[in-house]
Parts: structure tokens; C-alpha cells; sequence
């Protein structure tokens, strides 16, 4: 790749474990990963039916699905390829939310292919990416987000959650040395980490403090297969180089920038 990162070894490390990071998120994506599925306002208003516990903080619930747990990208697959045909719906396509991470990847993996062009194109490409996620999240926090605080903080925790949204995509670290397109790269997998510890506590939530530990975690084991461990593990590695980097990396990107 025309990247001068990787005429460090410390940093081509960190390359290659992003990269390892990215296989990990887009082979867990072709796998039955988990069974639940998001019902929010935006839900029952893109299906044109009435919203049956109307309000500004209704509870966005995961409801567990019977049967196998699909693979997120040939579930996305299916619904995207019946809304261009005539035969689904956005309702449909929206209802997949959840696992936007594996769907995400692929265009992780087009930054990796336009990197072998060149930074620029890597990072053009991820920061049209970062502006498609911040528009969903918008989307998402002003119709769908139930709020962990809602009669304490009420509409200024949307704001509060949107605005630490965008410092995450937006400014990701540069202390790692490494080029810009791979800093945009690991913002959205933090982001991405972050949707999916959500989802398992948001489904266990209303029935946590009924149940023990044991089932608890059941009940986690159940729903979310080892694939979705494994899309959050790669989602670690690709975010470990630019916010945990090793010291053997800061030192190789201190003598480039002093031209050693």
C-alpha cells in the first residue's frame, strides 16, 4: 500500500492488527450472530401504523426472535435487495439497525482498497462515512432513544449523548502516529463497540433486577451467538493501535515527524 506507516515496523504492526480486526468484524458478519431485533417510534411510523405507547421517551425495546439467529449481512442483503425490487419496505431495512457494525465493515474494507491509491482517498472515503453515521445517529437520538436518565436530564441527554457521538468520530487521537484515514477507521469502530455493548444490556435491562446473575447471562448466551463476540473483539483491534498504541509505535512516529 502506498502508506508511509509502513515503513515502520512498530506501525505496520498496528496496520496488520487492524486489518486482522477488520477480517474478524466481516467473517462474524457471514455468520448467524445474534436474534433480537430494535421496536422504536420510528419503527411503527415508517410502517404506517399507530404507535401504541406514544412519547418523547418511549422505551426502544429488543424483542428476542424465535428460530435461527440470521447472519447481519445477508439479513441486510435481503431487506435492501426487496426495497430496491418493490417487494420491502424502508420500515424493513431500518428495522436491521442493530447490527449496522457488519454493515459498517464494508466500507472499512473499501478504505482498505482506495488506501492502496493513496491516504487522501482512504480518508475522503471514511470521512463520508463519518458524516452518513452522524446523520443516522441524529436520526436515531431524536426518534428512537429511550434515555437511561429520562426524568432526570430529559431532552438535554439526547444532546448530551449526540455531542459525545461527534467527538468520538470527530476527534479521534492522534498521539498513535499513524495516518489519518486509520484514525477515522478506529473512531467508528469505538462507535461501533459501543452500539454493541448496548445492545445485550438493553435487552436484559427490564428483566435484570427479577433474575440472577446465571440467568442473566443465559439469557445474553441465547440471543448473542459467538459471532457477535467475535465482531466485537475485531472492533477492539482495529480501535487498540490509535487509543492504546504501544510505546515502540509512539517512538517510530516521533523520529518520522522529526524527519530521523
Amino acid at each position: 500500500m502506498n502508506d508511509p506507516e509502513t515503513h515502520a515496523s512498530p506501525r505496520a504492526s498496528a496496520q496488520r492488527l487492524q486489518f486482522v480486526g477488520l477480517v474478524l468484524v466481516l467473517v462474524a458478519g457471514c455468520l448467524p450472530s445474534f436474534s433480537v431485533r430494535p421496536e422504536g417510534p420510528a419503527d411503527f411510523f415508517l410502517r404506517g401504523v399507530e404507535d401504541p405507547d406514544p412519547g418523547p421517551y418511549r422505551a426502544r425495546l429488543l424483542i428476542g426472535r424465535t428460530g435461527a439467529r440470521p447472519a447481519p449481512l445477508a439479513d441486510w442483503g435481503t431487506a435492501v435487495g426487496a426495497l430496491v425490487t418493490g417487494d420491502g419496505t424502508l420500515a424493513d431495512v431500518w428495522q436491521r439497525r442493530a447490527s449496522y457494525p457488519f454493515v459498517l465493515a464494508l466500507g472499512w474494507l473499501i478504505a482498505f482498497l482506495l488506501a492502496g491509491r493513496g491516504v487522501s482517498a482512504a480518508s475522503r472515503w471514511l470521512w463520508s462515512l463519518t458524516l452518513v453515521l452522524i446523520g443516522v445517529e441524529a436520526a436515531y437520538l431524536r426518534i428512537d432513544y429511550e434515555g437511561l436518565f429520562p426524568d432526570f436530564l430529559g431532552a438535554a441527554e439526547v444532546w448530551l449523548v449526540f455531542s459525545f457521538v461527534v467527538i468520538v468520530l470527530l476527534l479521534p487521537p492522534r498521539w498513535s502516529g499513524l495516518a489519518s484515514w486509520r484514525r477515522l477507521l478506529a473512531a467508528q469502530a469505538l462507535l461501533s463497540i459501543l452500539h454493541l455493548v448496548t445492545l445485550p444490556c438493553t435487552y436484559v435491562r427490564p428483566v435484570v433486577l427479577q433474575q440472577s446473575l446465571g440467568e442473566t447471562l443465559h439469557l445474553i448466551q441465547a440471543q448473542f451467538g459467538p459471532a457477535f463476540w467475535v465482531a466485537f473483539l475485531g472492533c477492539v483491534l482495529i480501535v487498540l493501535p490509535i487509543y492504546w498504541p504501544t510505546r515502540s509505535t509512539r517512538g517510530a512516529a516521533a523520529r518520522v515527524d522529526q524527519g530521523l
